[in-house]
């Protein structure tokens, strides 16, 4: 929820803001499609919006967060197998957890601030150079 204080938010225009919402809320997409739904929506934005920092920065984050969340739902499906009533617990508690912060980074978007999940693993950096100046 918070900024770091090196992360400066770009400008963004209303267009901007609402494509950033989206590649946060696309990531809902992947219980109808499970395979392309999560990543699909949100490559698709980024791309068709490659120009934008800000759209770029909201992207990075959202595919950064469905990496995690795909690897702790692994994680919480292998303790089914070991105990199940803490294997499922994990599983709604990840559910629950995803949901929530797909919203409140959806919401940040589209008041034009940057959001940082929490708990999840920087799989795309952010870097210098390219279109992320």
């Amino acid at each position: 929820m918070s900024q770091t204080p090196t992360q400066e938010v770009p400008a963004s225009t209303p267009e901007e803001r609402n494509y950033g919402a989206v590649v946060h809320m696309g990531s809902f997409f992947g219980s109808l499609v499970p395979i392309f739904g999560s990543f699909g929506v949100t490559l698709l934005v980024w791309w068709w919006m490659r120009e934008s920092v800000f759209v770029g920065r909201h992207a990075r984050a959202s595919i950064n967060f469905q990496l995690s969340m795909t690897l702790y739902y692994v994680l919480s499906f292998g303790y089914v197998y070991v105990y199940v009533a803490f294997g499922l617990l994990l599983l709604l508690a990840s559910g629950v957890f995803e949901a929530v912060s797909i919203v409140l980074a959806a919401r940040r978007a589209r008041a034009g601030e940057y959001y940082q999940y929490r708990m999840c693993l920087q799989f795309l950096k952010h870097f210098e150079g390219g279109a992320d100046r």
